[in-house]
């Protein structure tokens, strides 16, 4: 009877947060690995960690991921995202905070909440704003295991599909601020 008590709470906490324990579009909320990580603040009780600019982890030895940053850089209008490597300290960090190690996909981590695969996409191409939110708002709308499957697919064979030579990419003094180590 005990543990009913405890289960009713958990889940009474949970509704009053307002999201399920696990999204199915590929979010994992902050509040739920609080308990579970050391120092990771939740969404509700640390107006910090909703006030942060959103940052993108990304591959930075991927020509592919590359590319997809400087075509954000290109395109954006708001210039408040940051740019983290995959296998910088801090991107090490970051995916160990919200215990995605081993996945290896983009992340997109606002509000307090880690999006990966099809819906890290998808955030990115709103905030590119413009068609490109259109066309995420579209995207959206196709289930996410079907969003997940491409993008898998994509990310397999992201060297067979990237073509043409390689490019150096210089940033601005303005764009270098944001990348962060």
């Amino acid at each position: 009877m005990a543990r009913k008590s405890v289960d009713s709470t958990e889940e009474q906490g949970r509704k009053e947060a307002g999201f399920p324990p696990y999204s199915l579009c590929g979010s994992v909320p902050l509040w739920l690995l609080h308990n579970r990580t050391h120092g990771v603040a939740s969404t509700v009780s640390d107006p910090l960690a909703t006030a942060m600019p959103p940052l993108l982890v990304y591959d930075g030895s991927c020509g592919f991921c590359s590319r997809a940053v400087q075509f954000i850089l290109r395109h954006e209008r708001r210039h408040d995202l940051h740019f983290v490597p995959r296998d910088s300290p801090l991107g090490q960090n970051l995916r160990r905070q919200f215990h995605l190690e081993q996945v290896e996909s983009l992340l997109w981590i606002t509000d307090g909440k880690a999006c990966i695969e099809s819906t890290a996409v998808l955030r990115a191409a709103k905030y590119v704003g413009g068609i490109w939110a259109l066309l995420a708002a579209m995207g959206s709308l196709v289930p996410a295991p079907l969003r997940d499957w491409g993008y898998r697919w994509i990310a397999r064979n992201r060297r067979r599909l990237s073509t043409g030579a390689a490019t150096c990419f210089s940033p601005t003094a303005e764009q270098k601020a944001r990348f962060l180590i």
